[in-house]
């Protein structure tokens, strides 16, 4: 209601993107209306942490839902804005949603592609919460390709450097 009141469509977009996410993991399904809303009002100039972007959120909740086409869509746009705005941190992060969408949608391939990328960054940013999500996405991989020794190794050394940070 403030952001119709102040007109700010960016604010709306992102504040009705968090509703419909706040109420499909409270178990009330997919606010439709909410998520086609904020993603034509969406003002991909606004900074904004690009998980809170209508881009990001629809993708998830698309991705979690089956709609792997439409998820993978608006997550790779949501990859492109952090390209285009050299937020290297945001792209680690993104890389989780979209390499669990990728490797529910069977785009093996594209998730190796995004796995060494988010291996990379990590690197290059060198905090342990940049390489726990790193890790994380490497996880997600190698138990999408069978490797569940590995694939368990590295959730545990991810978690161990998430529980070092808080």
């Amino acid at each position: 209601e403030e952001a119709e009141q102040l007109g700010e469509d960016g604010l709306l977009a992102e504040a009705l993107a968090v509703r419909a996410m706040v109420g499909f993991l409270a178990g009330e399904g997919v606010a439709e209306g909410d998520l086609s809303r904020a993603l034509e009002l969406e003002d991909r100039e606004r900074p904004t942490p690009i998980v809170l972007t209508p881009s990001a959120v629809a993708g998830r909740i698309w991705g979690w839902t089956g709609r792997f086409r439409e998820s993978r869509a608006l997550l790779e746009r949501a990859r492109e804005r952090c390209l285009d705005d050299g937020a290297e941190i945001e792209l680690v992060y993104l890389a989780t949603s979209l390499a669990t969408t990728l490797c529910e949608a069977g785009d093996l391939d594209r998730v190796r592609e995004l796995t060494d990328d988010a291996i990379e960054r990590a690197s290059q940013l060198g905090t342990p919460a940049a390489r726990a999500v790193a890790l994380n996405v490497e996880a997600t991989l190698a138990g999408w390709t069978g490797d569940a020794e590995r694939g368990s190794r590295l959730a545990r050394e991810s978690i161990v450097l998430y529980e070092s940070i808080g």
